[in-house]
C-alpha cells in the first residue's frame, strides 16, 4: 500500500510542478507582451512629436525659395511672365552666332520656360552637358538686361546672383531652336530634323517647345508614302508649320491628303490619307 501511496504522491507532485511551470511561463509571456506594447506606445508618441515639431522638407524649401525671390526684384519678373522686348540667345561671351529673337509668339512663350519652380541644390556642371548643350539667354525689358544660363536639363543659373533654380525641363529647347547644331548630332532627312527641332510654330497662332509636342506633330508622317513627284492636284493648304532646328527653319504645309516639306531648296511630298486630320490634331 505504501508503494502505491508514494507513486500517487509522486504523480501529484509532478503535475503540480508542471502546472506551476506553465503558469510561470504564461505570466512571463504576458509580461513580455506588455513590455512590447509599452515600447511601441513610446515610439509612436516620439514619432508623432517629431512630425509636429519638424515640418516637412518641402515646407522649408518653399519658404527659402519665397524669401529668395523676394530678395531679388528681377527674379520676380520671371515669376510674372514678363513680355520681354527681345531675347538674345548665345552659347558663350562674344558668340558671333548669337541670335536676337523679336518674334512676338516666341517672346510670349519664353516666360513659361523660365518660370522658377524651386531652388536647386545641384552643383554647377564641371563639363559640357552633351544632351542639352549650354545656352545663355539675355532678356531685355525697358533698357534693362537680365541674364540666365541653362546649365542642366531643367536647371538655370541666375547669372547676376549665381543662384540655381529648377524651371521647365524644356528650357534648353530655345537654344536648340536657334544655336548651331553640335557636330556629333546627325539627323538625315527633313522629317528627322523636324522631329528633333527645338520649337514648332503653327502659322501665326502659337509656338511650342516641348519635345513630345514637336515630335508628335510629324509622327503621323511615318504612315505616309514618299512621292517622287509633286501631286497633280493637292487642294488647298489647310495649315502651315515652321520647325526651328539649330538655326534652320523647316516648313510643313498640310493638305487634305498630302504634306509638303521644304528647307533651303530641299523638298519632299508625302502622301498621307486624312493628313488634314492626323497632322493638325493636338497631342494629348
Amino acid at each position: 500500500m505504501k508503494t502505491v501511496y508514494y507513486r500517487v504522491s509522486g504523480i501529484v507532485l509532478l503535475c503540480s510542478l508542471i502546472a506551476y511551470a506553465s503558469c510561470s511561463n504564461a505570466q512571463r509571456f504576458e509580461d513580455k507582451l506588455a513590455e512590447k506594447d509599452r515600447m511601441i506606445g513610446e515610439l509612436q508618441q516620439q514619432l508623432e512629436t517629431k512630425i509636429i515639431l519638424e515640418p516637412e522638407p518641402t515646407e522649408v524649401t518653399l519658404s527659402e525659395f519665397d524669401q529668395t525671390i523676394q530678395q531679388y526684384e528681377w527674379l520676380q519678373k520671371l515669376q510674372a511672365d514678363v513680355q520681354w522686348d527681345k531675347v538674345v540667345v548665345r552659347r558663350f561671351d562674344g558668340d558671333a552666332e548669337a541670335v536676337t529673337i523679336t518674334d512676338p509668339l516666341f517672346l510670349a512663350n519664353v516666360g513659361s520656360l523660365l518660370h522658377l519652380r524651386a531652388l536647386s541644390y545641384s552643383d554647377f556642371p564641371s563639363g559640357y552637358q552633351s544632351d542639352i548643350g549650354s545656352y545663355v539667354y539675355e532678356l531685355y525689358e525697358q533698357g534693362q538686361v537680365y541674364t540666365v544660363q541653362v546649365v542642366k536639363r531643367g536647371i538655370i543659373q541666375a547669372a547676376a546672383n549665381e543662384l540655381l533654380f529648377e524651371v521647365d525641363s524644356n528650357v534648353h529647347q530655345l537654344g536648340a531652336a536657334f544655336m548651331p547644331k553640335p557636330d556629333f548630332l546627325k539627323h538625315d532627312g527633313l522629317v528627322a530634323k523636324m522631329a528633333s527641332s527645338g520649337a514648332v510654330k503653327r502659322g501665326e497662332s502659337y509656338v511650342q517647345f516641348a519635345s513630345f509636342r514637336v515630335q508628335s506633330r510629324v509622327a503621323p508622317l511615318a504612315e505616309g508614302e514618299l512621292l517622287k513627284d509633286e501631286p497633280v492636284q493637292t487642294g488647298d493648304i489647310l495649315d502651315h508649320f515652321t520647325f526651328y532646328y539649330y538655326g534652320e527653319q523647316l516648313s510643313m504645309e498640310v493638305y487634305a491628303d498630302y504634306a509638303h516639306l521644304s528647307c533651303d531648296g530641299s523638298e519632299e511630298w508625302i502622301s498621307l490619307q486624312d493628313a488634314g486630320t492626323k497632322l493638325l490634331v493636338e497631342a494629348g
